[in-house]
């Protein structure tokens, strides 16, 4: 029950749309969900809110909803955002008629029943590489222009090449005639290609129509190193967020002067690229990216910019080798980076003569805060375990989130691993690739305590030696959800209890993503 001395109680009920707004993706329908069920008065308000912006994570799920909207056919008319992530288990494509998640959205599409939708995200997980899409599938997407004539964002990810034959077609949904609003969001995950494709050239086409209005651009594909000319040559005058994944960058003065163009970015993520792609010039100016908060991209791309890395409110580091990362915090800024509230690392170690001649490799720093140089090969080899962890504290002492990609070496230990957390005062979620635990969250064993004892003792290890920490995520599996454990303290602060659930990825910079992961980088470093 709400407290009735709550400012909830004295808001005006216009005012709880522009509220709901406001919130992550990620945590709106639960958000919205606990207000409306505090009190009567609240829920009345709250809610028809419940509606207009649906986050839904299951293919059971998914279905009951669009079931729903089949049969309360004015339903639809409250949603103004749907995100569906979702598998494709055995029985429903075989069913008559088929009851996929798909077939069942395209029939509430084309019934109208979705006339005020401005945002479409479709996630497909497991099992889509069964069902190949036809030419009533590609039809429903030309459907959308007419059906949701207020669309301006759309989300696909998960769909394989082959299922679609070929880009051609599919990407007519991106163009602006017949669309009321330019698009503002486009987000393309596919497995596949955007090169030597007729679909790839109507898919730029489209890109380059709706420049003017596109805030946020992502392009994913799973089969990497294509040219991004055709988008470094356009101008988007309201572009806030762009993520290029997996393309190789030649022209390193066509992506300096894209950057000099786009000053109003303020997330940008360059993961995949070739490791000797040169997004930036190797020593940047101050003043570039004036905007800029949350930036991913290969140590070699992220190492130029240190000149206005302090700006930053979130890092990822791609492809990083030994103590690169630690370099970068303690030596390459001597202030480190205080501001820096999310760090995601990539990291591997290595010994090999030829990596050793990059910047940061034989880099460490001691217990004692002295900085050395490796006297030789296996001196330099860093992993998460010596003291990787506490020069990371010292750099960034008020992080909030930490997410960790990396292999342990062989003689490393839990205790190794564990016991420099301490120097952590703000650190509340910790992502890694738990040491003894590789249980699929998906699985049917999920919820069994007795799977989960080494994820539950390693968790509580960490607690302990982190005071501020309140959950634990293990990144191990491919997809999300991910195996979470939620740490519950006394008034002590000491650990009381820790319990294991599902979770997703970091927080901070994916406020707009329903859906967060953090996938390890499809390029490795050097070997």
């Amino acid at each position: 029950m709400i407290d009735p001395r709550s400012p909830f109680t004295k808001l005006l009920p216009e005012l709880f749309p522009v509220v709901a707004a406001h919130l992550p993706l990620y945590s709106t329908s639960v958000t919205v969900l606990s207000l409306a069920l505090t009190n009567h008065g609240l829920y009345e308000i709250v809610y028809p809110l419940l509606y207009s912006c649906m986050v839904i994570r299951n293919e059971t799920d998914a279905l009951n909803v669009l079931e729903k909207m089949l049969v309360d056919r004015k339903l639809g008319h409250l949603v103004r955002e749907l995100y569906i992530m979702s598998e494709l288990s055995l029985p429903t494509p075989e069913g008559e008629p088929p009851s996929d998640v798909v077939t069942r959205l395209q029939k509430v599409v084309r019934e109208g029943l979705l006339p005020y939708i401005h945002t479409l995200g479709i996630y497909l997980l497991r099992g889509w590489h069964r069902k190949r899409l036809d030419e009533e599938d590609v039809v429903f997407w030309k459907e959308l222009r007419n059906n949701c004539p207020r669309l301006r964002g759309i989300v696909i990810s998960g769909l394989d090449h082959w299922q679609i034959g070929g880009w051609d077609q599919l990407f007519q949904v991106s163009e602006p005639k017949g669309l009321k609003h330019g698009l503002t969001h486009l987000v393309l995950n596919f497995k596949g290609q955007f090169s030597d494709e007729d679909g790839a050239k109507r898919l730029y086409k489209s890109i380059h129509c709706h420049s003017p209005s596109l805030q946020t651009l992502v392009l994913r594909s799973t089969d990497r190193y294509h040219s991004p000319s055709c988008i470094l040559i356009l101008e988007f005058p309201r572009l806030k967020s762009l993520t290029l994944d997996g393309f190789w960058v030649r022209d390193t003065l066509e992506a300096m002067a894209f950057w000099h163009r786009h000053p109003s970015l303020e997330r940008l993520r360059l993961p995949n690229s070739h490791r000797s792609d040169l997004w930036f010039d190797k020593r940047i100016e101050l003043g570039l990216l004036p905007n800029l908060r949350h930036f991913q991209a290969n140590f070699v791309n992220v190492l130029p910019l240190a000149p206005i890395l302090q700006q930053l409110v979130s890092l990822s580091i791609d492809q990083s080798i030994n103590a690169q990362v630690p370099y970068l915090l303690r030596s390459a800024i001597p202030s480190g980076l205080p501001h820096l509230k999310s760090l995601e690392i990539d990291q591997d170690f290595s010994s090999y003569p030829h990596v050793l001649r990059l910047e940061g490799t034989t880099w460490y720093e001691s217990a004692d805060r002295t900085f050395h140089e490796a006297r030789d090969l296996k001196q330099a080899s860093r992993t998460f375990a010596n003291d990787y962890i506490e020069s990371i504290a010292r750099g960034a002492p008020n992080l909030e989130e930490l997410a960790l990609h990396g292999y342990e070496s062989y003689s490393s230990t839990k205790t190794e691993f564990i016991q420099h957390f301490g120097e952590f005062t703000h650190l509340e979620r910790l992502y890694y690739r738990c040491l003894n635990s590789r249980l699929d969250p998906n699985s049917a064993s999920f919820g069994t305590n007795a799977n989960h004892a080494t994820f539950i003792d390693s968790s509580r290890s960490l607690a302990m030696m982190c005071k501020s920490l309140k959950t634990i995520t293990d990144l191990s599996t491919k997809t999300v959800p991910y195996l979470t454990s939620t740490i519950h303290r006394n008034q002590g602060g000491d650990v009381d209890e820790v319990i294991v659930g599902k979770g997703y990825g970091t927080q901070i910079g994916s406020e707009d993503d329903p859906f967060p992961r953090n996938p390890r980088p499809l390029v490795g470093p050097p070997s």
